[in-house]
């Protein structure tokens, strides 16, 4: 047998080339298929390709000359779908003429081998039904002659089982692919009614079968007992008519085991299916390829609050938002003419309370070998809220944009205030820098008037004591210019000092030895120490060095001991105890004192300048705003614990960028 193509891509061509045997393949053209000399008897199948212009005419062109000859349309997916519609409203188009899509190509070799089979099953039939035509009415005894007649190369040879049946409905013949069917040889079967070669069960219905059959082609599908597997045989059954008397009854079996078996499994993968749908927390659903709808799991019942007898009349339609509707039609109806998955958000209505929320619904299609969609898996998944976020996830992002706006233009004006804030730090430093130069230049200037102040006294003191002038009021009104002069010398000294911290930016770092810096100020306060009677202890062991600057230390030092002399209470012993303990970041060094105390209402003002602890004390108010000034440079800190009455505690953390030097 030969295969004939015409009109196939090259691509198609490759998954229907033979596999060996007798069968060769060969390329025809339209025009030698539609000519009425083309013969087609050797040919198993006719192949119309994608290329080939008008498949459906040139099919019924075949028809036409053969019609035991299979014709097998092969397009692509898109005009499968349309000459598979158009076949079903073509006259002339018999059960010989099948369309395949090119995208099944991996099962197309099983689908040209069942048709090239159906092709010799209806040529064999036809040769055995011209040879029984002529045959006179059998007898019993004439069953060798009869055989001998009809059951030539081609009957014995058919892929298909064949049995003939007199007007009696006895067996007169049976090809070998029979015997093989049945599992009995030619002795058992010859003379015996077609019924007897079934298991009884089946014998009723075989016998009202043949009894009952029209002259038409009937068929009947029996599951036949097996060993090893369920097997099932088609039983055809066709009047041969002799003249107008019908004569003969021919049986054809055929094994639709693998049809029936698939059809099973097909069916249990789809109740199968059901089972993962029915698990499934949203609503699925199932289809056929036409779109119709074949399933709805519980989660649908559930939420529409409707009942599974209702499915009969199920429609979508019911269900979905008016607004909702036409779109949800149009991209359901491209999806089944493309074979493209199926996806669309619509609002469908709560049975509970008639809500209509909005849902994504899914669909997937699956295909046979043929390419053909045979049906149709679904979801419906509740969106409602995501939707809702995602409404007001914009309405925050135009929210934003709007402020982002707005923060643009506060930045424009952050930055043109920044411009003149720096332009205001340039004026200010510039002011701060020429008080600077005042307060130096005249502190330095005034030390010379001072001590020619002070020399004057003195000689003025020196020639009332040579006169032998001693007027207490007098004596009283020199030592008062004399403490004057002192303070004031002091207070130049101290705006100097304060003067070099303002413009000291880095600060000379050395190993300083706290024991060493406290045995220079305690020379230095050694009168009003002994004055005080003051008891000093000096426990720094736990940080005997540190790294700073010597002088800064040392100005520490002098003025928070100078403070605790001055502010100690007249009525007990003054006791200061100076200490350092290393922390984490800092030495911490504290000068403890039993003096008056300090009230820390208003500790804000205590580090500032010009601010004095006590009134009834004579001092310039800077001695701690000077301390303050050394740590806030070097990145350290004083703190105070004060109660009145009872005593101080200045807690001065030096910052420790170096370790203590061992």
């Amino acid at each position: 047998m030969e295969i004939l193509y015409s009109g196939l891509l090259d691509e198609t061509l490759h998954y229907i080339q033979p596999g060996g045997g007798a069968t060769s393949i060969r390329q025809v053209s339209e025009q030698e298929l539609s000519s009425p000399s083309f013969l087609l008897d050797k040919a198993g199948i006719v192949i119309i390709g994608e290329r080939v212009s008008n498949p459906i005419q040139l099919a019924q062109v075949i028809y036409s000359k053969d019609n035991a000859v299979s014709i097998l349309l092969i397009s692509d997916p898109v005009n499968h779908r349309k000459i598979k519609q158009a076949l079903q409203f073509t006259p002339i188009s018999g059960s010989t003429i099948h369309s395949i899509s090119n995208e099944g190509r991996q099962g197309m070799a099983l689908v040209l081998e069942n048709q090239m089979a159906r092709t010799e099953q209806r040529r064999s039939y036809k040769k055995m039904k011209s040879l029984v035509g002529s045959l006179t009415f059998p007898v019993p005894q004439s069953f060798d002659r009869l055989k001998q007649q009809y059951i030539d190369k081609v009957f014995e040879e058919a892929p298909v089982g064949i049995i003939l049946l007199n007007e009696s409905g006895t067996i007169q013949a049976f090809n070998p692919y029979a015997a093989q069917l049945i599992a009995k040889t030619e002795r058992e079967v010859l003379g015996l009614r077609l019924e007897e070669l079934f298991p009884e069960k089946n014998k009723q219905q075989i016998k009202s079968f043949v009894t009952n059959a029209e002259a038409a082609t009937s068929k009947l599908v029996l599951e036949k007992e097996s060993n090893d597997a369920s097997q099932y045989v088609e039983i055809t059954l066709a009047s041969l008519k002799r003249g107008h008397a019908l004569t003969y009854k021919t049986v054809l079996l055929s094994d639709v085991s693998h049809q029936i078996l698939s059809k099973k499994a097909i069916e249990e993968s789809a109740r199968k299916v059901e089972l993962i749908l029915e698990s499934l927390p949203q609503i699925a659903w199932t289809a056929n390829g036409k779109g119709e709808n074949t399933y709805l799991n519980q989660q649908w019942y559930a939420y529409t609050n409707s009942y599974s007898q209702d499915r009969a009349g199920f429609s979508l339609k019911a269900f979905l938002h008016t607004d909702d509707l036409q779109a949800t039609l149009g991209i359901w109806s491209a999806s089944l003419q493309q074979g493209v998955p199926f996806e669309v958000e619509h609002r469908i209505r709560r049975g509970q309370d008639g809500m209509y929320r909005w849902m994504l619904s899914r669909a997937l299609p699956l295909t046979d070998e043929k390419g053909d969609i045979t049906f149709w898996v679904g979801t419906t998944t509740d969106i409602h809220d995501l939707r809702l976020a995602q409404q007001e996830l914009q309405k925050l992002n135009e929210q934003l944009a709007a402020s982002n706006e707005e923060l643009s233009a506060a930045n424009e004006e952050v930055l043109a205030n920044n411009e003149e804030l720096a332009s205001a730090n340039e004026s200010l430093r510039q002011v701060n820098a020429d008080l600077d130069n005042f307060i130096y230049t005249a502190s330095h200037d005034l030390k010379a008037p001072i001590a020619n102040i002070d020399g004057l006294i003195r000689v003025l003191e020196k020639n009332l004591e040579k006169k032998g002038v001693k007027d207490h009021a007098v004596s009283e009104l020199i030592r008062m210019i004399h403490s004057s002069v002192t303070r004031f010398r002091a207070t130049i000294h101290d705006l100097s000092d304060i003067v070099k911290l303002q413009r000291e930016i880095t600060h000379e770092k050395e190993p300083v030895n706290l024991t060493e810096v406290y045995q220079d100020v305690y020379l230095n306060l050694k009168e009003q120490i002994e004055e005080a009677n003051a008891e000093i202890v000096l426990d720094v062991e736990a940080c005997e060095e540190i790294m700073f600057s010597r002088k800064n230390v040392k100005s520490i030092f002098y003025n928070l001991l100078s403070n605790a002399l001055k502010y100690r209470a007249q009525e007990r012993k003054l006791a200061i105890k100076i200490s350092c303990t290393p922390e984490e970041n800092y030495s911490l060094l504290s000068f403890q004192d039993n003096g008056l105390g300090i009230s820390l209402k208003n500790n804000s003002k205590l580090f500032g300048m010009f601010q004095r602890l006590h009134t009834h004390v004579e001092g310039s108010g800077l001695g701690l705003y000077i301390v303050k000034k050394i740590l806030d440079n070097a990145g350290g800190k004083i703190e105070v614990e004060s109660q009145v009455g009872a005593g101080s505690t200045f807690k001065v953390y030096i910052k420790r960028l170096a370790t203590h030097v061992s």
